[in-house]
């Protein structure tokens, strides 16, 4: 296990980087206690693995000073979550690109700060399959882009909980997902462009006073039922 208390760049580039967090221990816990010039860590070329005996999480974003986290060319895989953000103050941002996550008993990524406390996300070519949960969750006050990535064979694929979360997805793959492909929760706003939403058994499960926007490049087909609740609201691609 790897506790970070300070700006600082973990690189594995040119050699074989891994951390094995079996047992029910977290791999890297990012959680800055002191505010310094740039509040930023860098996780880069890391294979995190929980073995046979899961991982709690694995890399986990705690802490009361806004943090600048940058997850790149990582690996996870045998873990109860996979990525864990639950800072309790508002803005820190999530900067993640080439990253897949397997094999999760509670949620790939789950994105949870405290009522109220705002994150932002930038995603790009994530990849969150076999969970037992949602491939990616989204709760709280999130706001964010997630672009050229894939939720497949979870429970379910993408989940908005609630109002105050705001996401785009953009040239997105949901697919294969056993119960949901993308869960948009009642008064979420959920944002869809480029993205194919197929082959789940609900492909979108939209509650009660949510709206799901699509541009109408999207392809939602192909799913033993394509929507439950209201539809996507489609408008002509700019």
């Amino acid at each position: 296990m790897v506790t970070i208390t300070k700006s600082i760049t973990i690189d594995g580039t040119g050699t074989l980087a891994g951390i094995l967090n079996s047992g029910g221990s977290s791999g890297i816990i990012v959680n800055i206690t002191a505010s310094d010039a740039c509040n930023t860590v860098i996780i880069r070329n890391i294979s995190i693995n929980g073995s046979a005996t899961l991982g709690l999480r694995g890399i986990v974003l705690l802490g009361s000073i806004a943090t600048n986290l940058h997850i790149e060319h990582v690996n996870i895989s045998h873990q109860q979550r996979g990525i864990d953000i639950a800072p309790a103050v508002a803005q820190s941002r999530v900067f993640m690109k080439d990253v897949d996550i397997r094999h999760t008993t509670v949620h790939g990524i789950d994105v949870h700060p405290n009522a109220g406390l705002q994150v932002r996300l930038s995603f790009e070519d994530v990849f969150s399959r076999q969970s037992a949960g949602d491939g990616l969750r989204l709760a709280n006050d999130v706001r964010g882009t997630i672009a050229n990535s894939a939720f497949q064979a979870n429970n379910n694929g993408v989940n908005v909980v609630n109002n105050t979360t705001i996401v785009m997805l953009a040239d997105t793959v949901i697919s294969q997902n056993i119960t949901n492909g993308l869960i948009n929760g009642g008064t979420a706003t959920t944002l869809l462009d480029g993205c194919t939403i197929t082959n789940n058994a609900t492909g979108l499960l939209n509650n009660t006073g949510g709206t799901v926007f699509g541009f109408d490049n999207n392809a939602l087909a192909g799913n033993a039922t394509d929507t439950t609740g209201t539809a996507i609201v489609t408008t002509a691609h700019p």
